[in-house]
This record gives structure tokens, C-alpha cells and sequence, in this order.
């Protein structure tokens, strides 16, 4: 549940979202909408269509769209002006994708949250949020180095007109775009095999509503230049697709006893875990019940009560969800993307 402290924040505010129409950005508009009384949500993103359809949906007048793209700065000063909050959510975020077209991912990643970043300080943005990705923590493939030198521009981002530039890394959200749960939904619907890379592979796994209380609160709570890292439940992606199965029969999607699996062997630029925490990273941090934060602000060594991590964060090391746990949480992180 999110502080009531920190829905206050945002009211009468006014908020953009890049990459609005994106999974988590169409929870993150509809929640500002719903329970943090702003002054104006903005829903900016080159989808055409997806913006159509919140038009046609979101019947608030506290609500806008705008139709751009984070490597146009025109697009972006019009979108930020008289902006408070930004939550810089647009990304190349597909692995493959970003191995086989390299620069573009550099182009959506680096330069348009440069982009973001100098159009939120040209503004006068109270505070503008980066979403990471576990990817950015020891990358081998081209998108997680992109968001490792996103996460840079923000910390090297001097705070100018008392703007404050904080990131959050996220795991894996369940029911995104290109995740596991949305893969297999789509082959046990059309009765393939469910592809599974390796069964040993375990990966950090979220709710949507996770990933909104993860970006609200280091809206509101984040020093300039500090990363917030959410406490997430590790899955082996083995249980993982046991619980899916299990799932999937709940849901009428497939015959439990029918369904197969096919190994496909890890891609290039794939790990067989996931990190979200660098070890260097681990004596500048601070750990609290919901999340970790990172390269730690010498402002809050003051006020803080916190306790320091005494290891580095990864879903090899983190206790794993046995199956029903797992289910539960597929049923919680689905319900919550409708």
C-alpha cells in the first residue's frame, strides 16, 4: 500500500509519463488519476494508437496525451512545460531487439533520456524519475549497457533550480510486454510448447502495482542522484512454469495434462541470473523493509534509520518462491495489468 504521505505529494501537481501507454505507464496515469489528485497527468509516447485509446477510456480532464518521441526535444519541452514530476518510463527494452539494432536502442535509451533530462531542468521539474532495468547491473548485451549509462547520466545530472533526478531498478513485471507470463499466455492459448530458455535460470519477478509503489515512492522520497531498488521474490523459472501451468488450467487456457515444454538454450546476451545490485555499489547503500537504496545521498546519512546490506542483491542468492507462491503471485500481477 502506498503512504497516503506520498499520494499528497503529487497532488496539484502536474505529472508527464513518457512511455505512457506502456504497461506500467497506463497503471502509473490511471493511478495518479484515481488516487494522487494532481492538477494534469500527461500520457507521452509515439504510440499512436495506444494514446487514441486512452483517449477514448480515460474520461478525466485532468488528463492529456501527446504524440512524441523522447529523441525530439521539441516534442519534449512542449510536453514538460509548467511540468512538476516527470516519470521517464519510454525504452527500448527487448534484449534480441536491442542485439540486432544496436543503435537505435542507443538512440530511444541514451540520447533520449539526455533528452529528458534537459528538457526536466529547462522546464523547472520539481523531480524526474528514470525506470532501470536489472540489466544494468554487470551487462552483456547492448540494452542493459544503455540503461547502466542512463542511470549515469542521471547521477552525474547536477540538481540545477533544486531539480532532483532519482532512478528505480526494476526486475522482471509480470504480464509486460515480452515478459514470461505474456509468452507462454500467448502458446497455451494457441496450444504450442511453452519455450523455456533453461530451467535453472531464476529472475527477479514484480507486480505492476509493485513497480507503481517503487516509482511514486522514489518520486516523493529520492534524494538526487540515489537508485531505489525494490525487495522482489526470486522465481526459478522452472517453478515458474509449473505454477503457469497450474494457472493456465485455472483460467481455461489449456488442459493441464496436455501441456509440453521445449528447451530453447539461452540466448546471446541472456544470464542465467539476475543482479540488481553492483558489489561495489553495497557500501554506499541502505536497506529498509520494501527497498534498497543506492548510491546513498550524503543528505540522508542524517535522518536516515536504515541498516547497511551486507551483500550484493541476486536472484541466485535470494530464497526462491516454491509453486504455489508463484501462483499466487501470477494471479495477483495479472489481475492487476486489466
Amino acid at each position: 500500500m502506498i503512504d497516503d504521505s506520498i499520494k499528497r505529494f503529487y497532488s496539484g501537481k502536474k505529472v508527464v509519463v513518457t512511455g505512457g501507454c506502456g504497461a506500467i505507464g497506463k497503471v502509473l496515469v490511471k493511478y495518479l488519476l484515481c488516487h494522487c489528485e494532481p492538477r494534469l497527468v500527461i500520457s507521452f509516447d509515439q504510440d499512436e494508437s495506444g494514446l487514441f485509446y486512452q483517449m477514448n477510456t480515460i474520461c478525466d480532464a485532468r488528463f492529456e496525451v501527446y504524440f512524441g518521441d523522447v529523441r525530439s526535444n521539441e516534442d519534449l519541452r512542449n510536453a514538460f512545460q509548467g511540468a512538476d514530476c516527470v516519470f521517464h518510463l519510454a525504452a527500448s527494452k527487448n534484449v534480441p531487439i536491442g542485439e540486432i539494432s544496436p543503435l537505435a536502442c542507443i538512440s530511444v535509451n541514451v540520447a533520449g533520456t539526455t533528452n529528458v533530462i534537459t528538457a526536466s531542468k529547462e522546464a523547472g521539474v520539481e523531480v524526474v524519475v528514470l525506470s532501470s532495468s536489472d540489466k544494468a547491473v554487470n551487462p552483456v548485451g547492448v540494452m542493459g549497457a544503455t540503461k547502466l549509462l542512463c542511470e549515469r547520466l542521471f547521477i552525474a545530472s547536477p540538481s540545477e533550480n533544486g531539480m532532483k533526478a532519482v532512478t528505480t531498478r526494476f526486475g522482471n513485471v509480470l504480464w509486460t510486454s515480452g515478459s514470461v507470463a505474456t509468452v507462454f499466455e500467448k502458446q497455451a492459448k494457441a496450444a504450442e510448447h511453452l519455450t523455456l530458455t533453461s530451467p535453472a535460470m531464476s529472475r527477479f519477478m514484480m507486480t505492476a502495482n509493485d513497480a507503481i509503489e517503487l516509482l511514486l515512492e522514489t518520486g516523493c522520497e529520492g534524494l538526487s542522484g540515489e537508485i531505489f531498488i525494490a525487495r522482489m521474490p526470486s522465481v526459478n523459472l522452472e517453478i515458474f512454469a509449473e505454477a503457469f501451468c497450474l494457472f493456465s488450467s485455472q483460467m481455461g487456457w489449456s488442459d493441464l495434462d496436455k501441456i509440453q515444454f521445449k528447451i530453447t538454450g539461452s540466448k546471446y546476451s541472456e544470464k542465467m541470473h539476475e543482479e540488481l545490485m553492483y558489489e561495489f555499489e553495497v557500501s554506499n547503500s541502505c536497506e529498509y523493509d520494501k527497498y534498497f537504496i543506492v548510491n546513498r545521498n550524503s543528505e540522508r546519512d542524517s535522518k536516515s534509520k536504515s541498516i547497511r546490506p551486507n551483500r550484493t542483491y541476486s536472484s541466485a542468492t535470494e530464497k526462491p518462491l516454491g509453486v504455489q507462491t508463484t501462483l499466487e503471485l501470477i494471479k495477483r500481477a495479472f489481475f492487476e495489468i486489466q
